[in-house]
């Protein structure tokens, strides 16, 4: 389902009341009507509530251009909900990301039960990168995908990204957009996650699962 984000505390809390009155909706998009501000209060208010944090939305995906009007750390209540009892395995976000709003995504993806697959678009700062990064480095991170379509990286991104890779044991898909690479590099990016999907394969097997 595909809805524009909502713009009055009213609308914010008839989604967040049908996320958990339908539980065939696994899928919503949120995304900005042009040329319509966006209340940072209300963000923080829809993923604060409750009821759309019990929702089993398995797919969600965000997609904001601007920074939102307002001061109330919107962020901070989406990546608390992504943390703790949101089902959501597969993440989209396009937001207007600052350092900050990164650290507390890193933090989120290394409590969250659910989130598998993590898919980030707009404009991501580097010291931000570094700490969403550093983020996958932590036995507590589970993630499967991360993927960056739009992006182009520095030298120095690249290289914390080869280096978390290398420490994580969950990741087994990286996509980093346009990023050039050396041959050095997607050989050690490639033996990475090769290696990373032959031990899921192997735990999946030593648990009863069949191939």
């Amino acid at each position: 389902m595909e809805l524009p984000v909502p713009q009055t505390k009213a609308q914010a809390c008839r989604l967040a009341n049908a996320v958990a009155g339908n539980s065939r909706l696994n899928s919503l998009r949120l995304h900005v009507a042009r040329a319509v501000p966006v209340d940072s209060t209300v963000l923080s208010w829809l993923f604060s509530h409750d009821k759309a944090r019990a929702g089993a939305l398995s797919d969600l995906q965000i997609h904001i251009e601007d920074q939102p009007t307002g001061d109330t750390d919107w962020v901070r209540a989406l990546c608390d909900a992504l943390s703790t009892n949101l089902q959501t395995s597969s993440a989209h976000l396009a937001l207007p990301w600052r350092d900050g709003y990164l650290k507390l995504l890193g933090q989120a993806i290394c409590k969250s039960p659910c989130l598998s697959s993590l898919t980030l678009g707009g404009n991501l700062p580097e010291i931000g990168m570094l700490e969403l990064l550093h983020a996958l480095t932590s036995p507590a991170c589970q993630l499967q995908s991360l993927s960056f379509p739009d992006s182009s990286f520095s030298l120095a991104l690249v290289d914390a990204a080869i280096k978390a890779i290398e420490h994580s044991t969950s990741l087994i898909q990286l996509d980093l957009g346009d990023t050039p690479l050396t041959p050095d590099q997607r050989d050690r990016i490639a033996t990475v996650l090769s290696n990373n999907r032959n031990i899921a394969a192997w735990e999946f097997l030593s648990a009863g699962g069949r191939i």
